[in-house]
């Protein structure tokens, strides 16, 4: 430990005083080097990140190893979260960062996101028939009745008409769970915003604060982002070039800024 001596006189006596600095507090980024291990909060919500047999897998677990591994850190712990409290979670040090999901101005400016990883369009999960006729969000705004929400169950038990997620999410939730009392809204129409359909960019996210941690691992989501490692990685979980491509070069502050 570093000491600093300052000399004070006082009544003509020389007094050495020691005075000790305190070491600097451990960032994020050197915890998590020295325990080998990051905690992650995610929703389970497959095919970016999900629990099969009891190990954490997804499309961006696939992207998250390959840069903890180049940071130096070879596991991840997750830690499911519902969706509403993983930006709280996180501020309140639960986990060290969080899954991917939509970068939006409001989220910017409670978290440091990175790079996208994808770039997906919305869909409805609804009743099966769709009886509600819901094929856009101009169809839900049209009925006041109409609930949307952000968990699949609530369609079936009807507290809500629809269940909105990106469409590839929406696909592979019908695919596994085999639900003849779901469906997919199709076709589906989604927002247009300066004349283009509004599409939905995802990436990991930080605390503020733990700048160091997020550049070092940004760094890394940049450059292996739409390479062929990393297209043969998230091909099997039903991820296309058309799903990457547009993602590669897409600035961060540009999203933030909406």
């Amino acid at each position: 430990m570093r000491k600093m001596s300052f000399a004070i006189l006082s009544i003509g006596v020389a007094i050495g005083i020691s005075l000790a600095v305190p070491a600097a507090a451990e960032t994020t980024l050197e915890k998590v080097r020295r325990q080998g291990f990051v905690t992650m909060g995610f929703m389970n919500e497959a095919p970016y990140v999900y629990v099969d047999d009891s190990k954490l897998t997804g499309a961006d677990v696939a992207v998250l190893r390959h840069v903890l591994v180049k940071l130096g850190i070879p596991e991840v712990n997750g830690v499911i979260q519902e969706f509403q409290s993983l930006i709280p979670g996180l501020a309140a040090h639960r986990f060290d960062m969080n899954t991917a999901f939509f970068i939006r101005p409001a989220r910017c400016k409670q978290v440091l996101f990175t790079a996208p990883l994808w770039a997906v369009l919305d869909s409805f999960i609804v009743k099966a028939g769709n009886p509600k006729k819901l094929h856009s969000y101009e169809d839900a705004a049209a009925q006041p009745d109409v609930k949307i929400g952000y968990l699949a169950a609530g369609v079936r038990t009807g507290r809500i008409d629809a269940f909105v997620n990106s469409a590839i999410g929406n696909q592979t939730l019908l695919d596994t769970g085999k639900d003849a009392t779901l469906e997919r809204a199709t076709p589906f129409k989604p927002p247009v915003v300066d004349g283009k359909p509004d599409i939905g960019f995802g990436g990991f996210s930080f605390r503020p604060e733990d700048r160091d941690f997020y550049e070092a691992f940004n760094k890394e989501v940049v450059a292996f982002i739409g390479t062929p490692e990393h297209l043969a990685l998230v091909r099997p979980f039903g991820f296309t070039e058309d799903d990457i491509k547009p993602a590669v070069g897409v600035k961060i502050d540009d999203l933030c800024r909406g």
